[in-house]
């Protein structure tokens, strides 16, 4: 934050004050008002290196994710000069994300704050109550804050289905995570490859399709539920390609942390 400082000589104070000055501010310049400029951001939603159409494939097997489909709501960015304050809801949503393709329904709101230094982005992974999701969205979505369908090394196919809401919280330090004057291009990117164990996954008896949710293959399940809060980073686009170069993967601005799914404003127990 730029403050203007008002240099006054302690000389002309008092020469003012023996005057009896103290109400015209004849010779005093006016209080200059401590405004932040505006930062304006666009946000790109995606998979960590997801490759369009073709799954996501991670090079030790062939296993690999084909679909994945998130609802965001209450994105919130926390200002650094109080990082325990509760932050306002800059994007209530929800919007709809294809993680593999990037597409966003509907397109993500411009963020707009004063620039400066923020400490955490928090979202949710919920449908919002009594929202109607957008023209386009997945029926499953209708139930389901996430939904994944993918195939393991051996072709079995597998369904993940998250009916729980899941609260994200990405922290930044060394302020990393500055909005900058004027307008930019941030990616909030899903490491897709961290949602589930190949091995437990391998190990699964069954011919398929595998389901894994609250109720099935729960050891996964609650493996996948820590491993989404972990997996999503924020970066800085750059150069405003939609896409992030080793260098911008590199420099994370703020990245997941393992917080309990409880109310997004606070801090909780492991689940």
């Amino acid at each position: 934050m730029r403050h203007r400082v008002l240099l006054v000589p302690t000389l002309a104070i008092v020469i003012a004050g023996a005057h009896g000055c103290d109400s015209t501010h004849i010779g005093n310049p006016p209080e200059q008002p401590d405004i932040n400029p505006l930062a304006t951001a666009s946000i790109i939603v995606t998979a960590l290196a997801a490759e369009s159409g073709q799954g996501l494939h991670v090079p030790t097997r062939e296993a690999g994710i084909d679909t994945a489909w998130v609802v965001l709501s209450d994105i919130q960015l926390t200002p650094a000069d109080d990082c325990t304050d509760e932050a306002q809801i800059d994007i209530e949503g929800p919007i709809v994300v294809d993680l593999l393709s990037g597409t966003t329904l509907p397109s993500v709101p411009m963020l707009s704050r004063p620039a400066g230094v923020y400490c955490r982005m928090k979202f949710k992974l919920q449908r919002k109550p009594n929202a109607t999701l957008p023209v386009g969205s997945p029926p499953e979505l209708e139930t389901l804050s996430v939904w994944v369908e993918g195939h393991r090394s051996d072709g079995v196919p597998f369904v993940l289905e998250e009916d729980k809401p899941n609260n994200i919280v990405l922290d930044s330090d060394e302020g990393r995570l500055e909005l900058l004057e004027g307008e930019q291009q941030l990616v909030l990117a899903f490491d897709l490859d961290a949602w589930l164990a190949p091995e437990l996954l391998d190990a699964i008896p069954d011919d398929g399709p595998i389901h894994i949710n609250a109720t099935e293959q729960r050891e996964l399940y609650l493996g996948f539920q820590k491993q989404l809060r972990l997996s999503p980073s924020l970066f800085r686009d750059g150069n405003g390609d939609g896409r992030l170069d080793a260098t911008e993967e590199a420099s994370p601005l703020a990245i997941g942390v393992d917080e309990a799914p409880s109310d997004v404003g606070g801090r909780g127990s492991q689940p």
